[in-house]
């Protein structure tokens, strides 16, 4: 799980096509789709970190054993449709 946590930071900082999942991705989580990615009050709030956590659901298919970042299903939805090619829309979350 650690390996795929930290693949998914690789992946963040190295492809420029994963800014396009973030608006969609931060929506999905329950934040707003503008929120910084990589900045949060707490390190389980930092979307990027989120992202990373939500990560390895999408390629182990199950939670990792440490639980320490809550990843909603439908974030998960989101990097499996961006993996997938999938075109990505987003919805503001709400206030």
């Amino acid at each position: 799980a650690s390996l795929v946590h930290e693949f998914a930071h690789h992946l963040d900082f190295t492809c420029p096509e994963h800014r396009s999942l973030r608006a969609s991705f931060r929506s999905a989580q329950g934040l707003d789709a503008d929120a910084p990615w990589r900045t949060a009050e707490t390190w389980s709030e930092i979307p990027s970190e989120q992202f990373a956590e939500a990560t390895i659901r999408f390629v182990l298919g199950r939670a990792p054993a440490h639980r320490l970042v809550s990843v909603e299903r439908e974030a998960v939805a989101v990097i499996r449709a961006w993996a997938a090619g999938g075109r990505l829309t987003h919805r503001r979350a709400a206030p």
